[in-house]
Formats: C-alpha cells, structure tokens, sequence
C-alpha cells in the first residue's frame, strides 16, 4: 500500500517525502530554486494508483467551491493545491490552516497524456512511478480546453528543459537507440496532437529519458 500522493496539508510544515512544504496559510511553499512559477485554475484534481490491472481514485474533494483547484508549474516540479480539505466524516471543508495538496518532481514524471472524458472535459494525466512500482498520477480536468492547453504547453516545456539541463533525455545526436528515438520522435508532437477537436483520442507520451526517479510509497521521516 503507497499513500496518495495528494493529501491532507497543515500550515508551516517543513516538507516531508513525499509530500511539500507549506506556509502559514497551508499553501505549498514556493523555494528560489522552483525559479518563475505560473498557476492554472482547474475544475478537478484526483490522485490514482494503477497496479494489478486495477485503477483506483487515492484522494479527491467533492462539493467544493469551483476553480479551487490549482495547478502550479515551477522549474522543477508540478504542484496540486486546493484550499478544501477532507473532515472526520469525509466531506470537503475549508478550514483556517489546513488544505490539500502534492507535488511530483519532473525528474520522476514518466508520462504526461491528454484526451477528452466522456463529458466533453479536458483531461491531463501526470504519471510517476513508486518504489514499490505502483504507477501514480495526477489526473487534472477542466471544461476550459484553453486554459488545459496552455498547462499542458507550459509543463511539457518545463519537463523538456529539465531533463535537457540536467543531462538526463535520451541523446539527440543521432546516437539514440531505436526504442529512444521512437519516444523522442513521438515527445516532440506532443503540444501539437492534444485536444485538436472533440473527437480526438488520447495522446500520450513518455518522457525521453533512460531512467526516472521512483517516489517513496509514504512519508519518509
């Protein structure tokens, strides 16, 4: 069993993995080294677990207030915030100095995709790996097909300069074997095949590197 990757978050706690910092107002704590930091509005933000054929919901919010949700994009990580959190019998509250939240670092994103739910919604899946090799991801929602775009853009662009930076996407120099070529090619269309219309399918890509960092499966104190 791995804990959800978006929790309940108390105000001015020091980051545990794998879990972010906060402030005193229970927001996810901003560092110099996240660099410039854009934040999208959604509709909805769950946490998923898919292991043995099964795909199950971690962690969600229901009968929250819309666009609570938020989606920051750093330079180095992406980050789920909503003002809500869940109370002793299940339903969402907002409450002073607690909230819910999570972050995934780009050197552990392994696959982002993008496709339209059956009501018409832009979907973005973030996926991670564990330790225990549970697949993790975000899975992040809206109406506004404008607004998912933009994020969409915004993280690929993010994940692409951080591996590049850090030497760990598959080598562009023609060395690359044909598996990594194959995922190279297919990671560069990516901001040009999402939500082109209504009837498109999903496109997902994996991240061009070797290897990718694994997430601890619970706090790490």
């Amino acid at each position: 069993m791995v804990v959800p990757l978006i929790s309940a978050l108390d105000r001015n706690t020091e980051e545990v993995i794998p879990f972010p910092a906060t402030d005193d107002m229970a927001k996810i704590s901003i560092k110099s080294d996240d660099g410039t930091v854009k934040e999208y509005t959604v509709d909805k933000v769950d946490c998923r677990d898919m292991a043995n054929g099964r795909n199950d919901i971690t962690f969600w919010l229901d009968d929250i207030r819309e666009g609570s949700w938020k989606v920051i994009v750093t330079d180095k990580r992406v980050c789920v915030w909503n003002p809500f959190s869940k109370g002793l019998f299940g339903k969402a509250k907002e409450k002073p100095g607690k909230a819910s939240g999570g972050h995934i670092g780009y050197g552990a994103v392994t696959n982002l995709s993008a496709f339209y739910d059956s009501k018409g919604n832009a979907v973005l899946i973030v996926c991670c790996y564990r330790y225990s090799g549970v697949r993790t991801m975000f899975t992040i929602v809206s109406r506004n097909v404008d607004i998912m775009r933009s994020l969409a853009c915004d993280l690929y662009d993010r994940i692409d300069e951080y591996i590049t930076i850090n030497g760990r996407k598959s080598p562009t120099d023609g060395t690359a074997t044909d598996k990594e070529q194959l995922t190279l090619d297919k990671w560069v269309l990516f901001k040009d095949s999402i939500w082109k219309d209504k009837s498109a399918s999903e496109f997902s890509v994996l991240v061009p590197c070797p290897s990718w960092d694994k997430v601890a499966d619970s706090r790490l104190l």
